[in-house]
């Protein structure tokens, strides 16, 4: 096999020997500037090798052993994800009734507490009422309370019309 060497995109021309250091120059341009492209077209070819051994290996065509121990692997991997993510989205939802479960029996056992304390309030307004003299007192004011308004209505006019005679 012969080298050729591009001078433009145009012409090919096989080197002769007056010139050879000049094509040797242009040789080492030329692979220099295609040697990425060459890696590049390498990687890319790589890559589609292990994409087809892949393809025929689920196609069930082939049969490779590390592939499928990978694919189990990744399978696994994929499904406790799943399920992390499921259990972290369940553990929020029970915090989150929780909290309202709490809320709830803290409100029920405020409301307890509040009757509770209104009943003892009023059994001891009974009590002092019944029982002691100040109360006995407040139940005689109490029961007389529209004859001391009309007796103090009557004071009140009196006084009033009295100083005007």
């Amino acid at each position: 096999m012969t080298d050729f060497v591009m001078i433009d995109n145009e012409s090919v021309l096989e080197p002769n020997e007056s010139d050879v250091l000049y094509h040797n120059l242009k040789r080492r341009r030329i692979k220099n500037r295609n040697n990425h492209k060459l890696d590049r077209l390498l990687k890319e070819n790589e890559s589609l090798k292990k994409y087809n051994k892949l393809l025929l290996n689920y196609c069930g065509l082939r049969t490779d052993n590390y592939i499928e121990k990978n694919a189990t692997v990744l399978q696994s991997h994929a499904r406790g994800w799943r399920l992390r993510s499921d259990k972290i989205i369940f553990d929020r939802s029970v915090q989150l009734f929780l909290n309202y479960c709490r809320t709830f029996l803290a409100k029920k056992k405020t409301k307890k507490i509040v009757s509770s304390i209104l009943k003892i309030q009023s059994n001891a307004r009974a009590y002092i009422q019944r029982k002691t003299t100040i109360g006995k007192a407040i139940k005689i004011i109490s029961s007389m309370r529209q004859e001391i308004i009309e007796h103090e209505v009557k004071l009140l006019l009196y006084k009033r019309f009295s100083n005007n005679i």
